[in-house]
């Protein structure tokens, strides 16, 4: 009886919170709501991210790479080849899903600070590239003046339309991820993160996953790079950094690793921290990293495992866990 009213008190307040980002922006400056739609699309990758990291428990730290890949994809079409943002994205979709699946296939027996190591590599070869091949982005100088996609007769090219284009693609983010988290797949992702050997030998084929969830993180970082080109009108290589995926995986450890709510707290407060914190300049990163060590002494598992701790307390279970099939159970028990 407690948790059904809790489940309906819940889905009265994302109700709440959904009414209120629909109205706010008629209410805030021009600023405010260009931080906004900058936040909508962090939130976008690092939903991405929290599936390879948070469900399936593989560590990505060039994750800057797959944004990198939409981005210079969405600039270039528009310039050259379409403005809709459909077949714009299709074609992000289908390149960020084939580099995912080659990275995951080829990261399969990496685990821990060799995983890491290689991800990292990845988002130094993008980064060359970007610089590189002057041809198509542009070399150091970028994609300046991209024109506004548009989706039939609906021109992006406004600040309020680009933010509720975030918006709805933050919301359907949102609703696949809640999808994936209750699905066989998502269960099977976490039974592979919390005992691989388990999971194996009670039938799950661990590399199918291991390498979906690839997939499905690089497809969600590619939309979001998509997103930020729509919005800024322009792409630099030194934009897609080892600061920007130093960032994703701090959104990852704040918010709490596996929850969906979580890491979309993480990203409201990091990203809109970022900007207010802008003075500080090269000090910035320096009080990140002070917020991150603090989170894994007395936070280990984010905001969201914070607020569930407290809400435990008097006898409040949040939110629906996901548990281990019996049968990976018995399997883990046997050996």
């Amino acid at each position: 009886m407690v948790s059904k009213r809790m489940n309906n008190i819940f889905n009265v307040f994302v109700l709440l919170v959904l009414l209120l980002v629909i109205v706010m922006p008629h209410f805030m400056n021009s600023y405010l709501i260009y931080i906004f739609t900058v936040v909508g699309t962090y939130a976008v990758v690092a939903q991405g991210l929290n599936v390879l990291t948070g469900f399936a428990g593989q560590f990505s730290i060039g994750h800057s790479g797959f944004m990198a890949i939409g981005a210079y994809i969405t600039g270039y079409s528009a310039m050259n080849w379409t403005k809709n943002i459909l077949a714009i994205w299709i074609m992000v979709i289908a390149a960020t899903a084939l580099v995912g699946f080659l990275l995951g296939y080829v990261c399969l027996r990496m685990k821990g600070p060799y995983l890491a190591l290689a991800t990292m590599g990845f988002m130094v070869i993008i980064s060359r590239i970007a610089v590189n091949w002057r041809s198509v982005t542009g070399g150091s100088d970028g994609l300046i003046g991209i024109p506004s996609v548009q989706l039939g007769p609906l021109v992006f090219n406004g600040e309020l339309i680009e933010y509720y284009l975030t918006l709805a693609t933050l919301v359907l983010t949102l609703f696949i991820m809640k999808f994936l988290r209750e699905s066989r797949i998502g269960r099977a992702m976490f039974a592979v993160k919390d005992d691989e050997i388990g999971a194996r030998l009670s039938g799950v084929n661990v590399t199918y996953y291991k390498v979906l969830a690839f997939v499905i993180s690089a497809v969600m970082g590619g939309i979001s790079g998509s997103l930020y080109t729509v919005v800024t009108k322009t792409v630099f290589p030194n934009f897609f950094d080892i600061q920007l995926s130093s960032l994703l995986m701090m959104i990852i450890v704040i918010g709490g690793a596996g929850s969906i709510p979580g890491v979309t707290m993480g990203t409201v407060i990091i990203v809109s921290s970022f900007e207010l914190l802008r003075e500080l300049r090269q000090w910035q990163m320096v009080v990140y990293c002070v917020l991150v060590i603090l989170c894994i002494l007395f936070l280990p598992k984010g905001i969201m495992g914070f607020i569930n701790k407290c809400l435990n307390r008097f006898g409040i279970q949040a939110g629906k866990m996901v548990t281990i099939p019996p049968k990976i159970i018995r399997a883990q028990r046997k050996s």
